[in-house]
């Protein structure tokens, strides 16, 4: 994880689960994290929490159901976040198109 994340900061929904668990694995093998871990919050604005569970669910329907594991938790997580990101992108050359300039 250090030699991906390095600088970097990892996103969880998870996080006051996930950071405790991160730091007991780091320290068990005597190594120092160098990389942030912070709550997903902290990336979504108002309208992302909006419209969170029905864009997840969507996702879920779109990639298939998975065995409840990290990875495919963190897949599902990640392809809602990109899918509200597009989204928005979507709205933006929507309203960019239908404005006229005189």
């Amino acid at each position: 994880m250090n030699a991906l994340l390095k600088g970097e900061t990892l996103y969880s929904d998870g996080w006051t689960v996930d950071y405790p668990w991160i730091r007991t694995l780091f320290q068990a093998g005597r190594e120092d994290i160098t990389f942030r871990v912070s709550a997903l919050e902290m990336v979504l604005k108002e309208e992302d929490f909006l419209s969170w569970d029905k864009t997840k669910a969507m996702v879920r329907e779109k990639i298939g159901a998975g065995r409840h594991r990290a990875s495919w938790d963190a897949r599902v997580i990640q392809e809602t976040f990109l899918e509200l990101q597009s989204q928005k992108k979507k709205v933006g050359f929507a309203l960019t198109e239908n404005t006229f300039v005189d």
